[in-house]
């Protein structure tokens, strides 16, 4: 994940056990700003993300 509102960007990474929505979406709203837009892969984990 890379924020590019500021410069230079930010990034995060993280190993996860799994790529399954119940432990990817966590960790995004965690890390993820309130209503920031974010560009995926559609990987189908990220379905439950709100629009």
């Amino acid at each position: 994940m890379v924020d590019t509102s500021t410069a230079p960007g930010i990034g995060y990474a993280q190993v996860v056990p799994s790529r399954d929505s119940n432990v990817l979406l966590p960790i995004i709203r965690r890390v993820i700003r309130s209503g920031s837009e974010i560009h995926t892969d559609e990987w189908p984990a990220y379905n439950a993300l709100d629009p």
